[in-house]
């Protein structure tokens, strides 16, 4: 049973508070930064950004899909001068891909609370999926 210290306070709520398990401390600190709180406008444009980049990865996981399919077309080109190196060599092809868009995103992560990263994660947004809209026209439409 607590201990009375004053008229509203016990002993059992003066104590510290627990640490989360070491496994687990980035937990809290991502929580606070999502979650609305005092600083709403800062959580909410974090969220935005963090939910962009996810639909960025999506349509890059396209696209490296539909470049792999297209590949094996004789009349397909890549304009991309180092992608085209390596277009063959499809490990590295996924590796090349994977490392610069999550080299991009951690950037774009690391100063999500700022104006001008979220006018780039919509930018990165609208000119990926201007090239879904190419590949759309690519396959389904010839």
């Amino acid at each position: 049973m607590p201990v009375l210290v004053g008229k509203t306070q016990t002993i059992t709520e003066l104590r510290a508070p627990v640490a989360p398990p070491a496994g687990r401390r980035w937990e809290p600190r991502l929580r606070a930064r999502l979650q609305p709180g005092r600083d709403a406008p800062q959580a909410r444009r974090a969220r935005r950004v963090a939910l962009l980049l996810a639909g960025a990865w999506l349509i890059n996981g396209f696209d490296l899909a539909f470049t792999l399919l297209a590949t094996g077309h004789r009349h397909f080109v890549e304009l991309n001068p180092i992608a085209a190196s390596i277009i063959h060599n499809t490990p590295a092809l996924v590796a090349y891909k994977v490392f610069f868009v999550a080299f991009g995103s951690l950037i774009l992560l690391r100063f999500r609370t700022r104006l001008l990263t979220e006018v780039g994660c919509w930018s990165v947004c609208a000119i990926y999926s201007g090239l879904a809209g190419m590949w759309w026209r690519y396959y389904f439409t010839s």
